[in-house]
């Protein structure tokens, strides 16, 4: 099972909060049944988040039941701070 590493983001200009995109979590199995992948804890994907550290974790499970080591990483949102025009 592989994560991505740690996701850094901003905060939307304007907003205290940040709508977050990551890259799918992915795995492999050595039958072809396919591999299911689950998101067991953290925000949703497309979510829209305040300032903050976010653990997500995922596990992977093949259609006999065999399952992978859960797999996680952070996203991090970080506040955007708008500089007003003099």
């Amino acid at each position: 099972m592989f994560c991505p590493s740690t996701v850094l983001l901003g905060t939307d200009m304007g907003s205290n909060t940040s709508k977050v995109y990551w890259p799918n979590p992915t795995a492999t199995d050595n039958s072809e049944t396919g591999v299911n992948i689950v998101h067991k804890k953290g925000p949703q994907l497309e979510s829209r988040l305040l300032a903050g550290k976010y653990e997500l974790v995922y596990m992977a499970t093949d259609k006999t039941g065999n399952s992978a080591r859960d797999c996680s990483f952070d996203v991090i949102v970080r506040g955007i701070v708008e500089i007003p025009n003099i």
